[in-house]
Formats: structure tokens, C-alpha cells, sequence
């Protein structure tokens, strides 16, 4: 009876193998990740990409806020200096009240930025009047970073110094502390290509005066 049974099951496994060969055995091979929709990132606040605390300014409940407003991320993957994260947008400069969670000030930046990571922003009172001074930069080459200088009155309204403009600053740093030479004027250096030579410029701390 055992032998019976044994033949029937050769039998039948030798009739499934005849019925698959030459038979093309077909396998779904489909990329699940073209098949899926990846949904876009969608933000609900705007994105707080540099701060620092007013506590030397007597608020010890007051940020400064670097917020982008309107944008993008996007990561690149390509050598060069888009490598990587990228926040890309339309930003402002805000100081927050933190215990009321409330905007006292909004300043708006009017031109695109990019920024890689959050970054902390360096306040200083270069001529001592109560204002804070800070510098916002962005990438421009190898060698330097372009940057603007802001301020912040003592009655925490933010400006920009329209008559200082752009500086070129050899530095990585977003927002960098400015050196003062012997006079107390604040000095500032980039390598030039062209020339081949590192080019320093002061801003005398007359510039600094606030006109309301």
C-alpha cells in the first residue's frame, strides 16, 4: 500500500513539472517606489532658521528670529555649494515675546535666501549706544560670504543700514562678529582672485548712527 502511494505522488509531482517546463515563469518585478505617491512636506508654521535671546538688551523673554515665511527644502546630492539640505525662500526678522508666544516686531527681507541649517545669530553693540548691531550673510564663493548688517533699536525695532550696503567677509558663518582695529572701527577681510591678494576695509562706527 506504501509503495502504491509513493508511485501516485511521483506520478503526480512528474505530470506538474512536465505542465511547467518550458514555460516562462513570470515574476513582478515593479519598483514600489515608483508605484507610491510621496506626499509633498507640508509646513504649518513658519520656519524659525536662526535666534538668539535679547537678554543683553534687559528682555530676557525676547527672541530674535530669522523665519522664512515662504519657500522650499530641498536636498542635493551633487558636489558643490547647493550640497546637501537647503532651506530656500522668502524670510523676515521677528522679536518675539516667548511668554505671550506674540511678534512685537516683523521686519521683512526683501530678497531670496538660502540657508543649510539653523544658525545663531550674533548680536553686538559696536558703539556702545544701546543698539544691537548683527550681520545676516550668505554664500558667495569659496573665499567669502556676502553679508548685510541689521540693527536692533532699544525700543526693539529692527532696521537695516542702507548706507553700509553689502560687505564681503572671508568667513562660513552666517552671522559673524566683526573685528575693530586700534581707532575702534570695525574691519573686515576677503581674498580677491583677482588680484591675488586679501583685501581689507574698515566701516567707521559713524556709520553706525541710527537715523529715525
Amino acid at each position: 500500500m506504501k509503495i502504491k502511494c509513493f508511485i501516485c505522488m511521483i506520478a503526480i509531482l512528474s505530470i506538474i513539472l512536465c505542465g511547467c517546463n518550458g514555460q516562462k515563469v513570470s515574476v513582478n518585478t515593479q519598483d514600489v517606489s515608483q508605484s507610491e505617491n510621496t506626499p509633498d512636506v507640508k509646513v504649518n508654521t513658519e520656519v524659525t532658521l536662526g535666534s538668539c535671546p535679547l537678554t543683553d538688551m534687559g528682555k530676557a523673554d525676547y527672541i530674535l528670529a530669522l523665519r522664512m515665511y515662504k519657500g522650499e527644502y530641498h536636498e542635493q546630492y551633487l558636489p558643490g555649494s547647493d550640497s546637501g539640505p537647503n532651506w530656500t525662500g522668502n524670510f523676515k526678522l521677528c522679536i518675539i515675546d516667548t511668554l505671550q508666544d506674540r511678534v512685537i516686531e516683523s521686519y521683512p527681507i526683501n530678497e531670496e535666501l538660502t540657508f543649510k541649517k539653523q544658525i545663531g545669530i550674533t548680536l553686538k553693540d559696536y558703539n556702545k549706544d544701546g543698539n544691537f548691531d548683527f550681520l545676516i550673510g550668505q554664500y558667495a564663493s569659496s573665499n567669502f560670504n556676502i553679508y548685510k548688517m541689521y540693527y536692533i533699536t532699544k525700543d526693539f525695532k529692527i532696521g537695516y543700514y542702507n548706507n553700509i550696503g553689502e560687505i564681503s567677509v572671508s568667513s562660513k558663518s552666517y552671522s559673524p562678529e566683526l573685528e575693530e582695529d586700534d581707532k575702534g572701527n570695525l574691519v573686515y577681510a576677503f581674498y580677491d582672485n583677482s588680484s591675488g591678494k586679501t583685501i581689507t576695509k574698515t566701516i567707521d562706527l559713524k556709520m553706525l548712527n541710527i537715523k529715525k
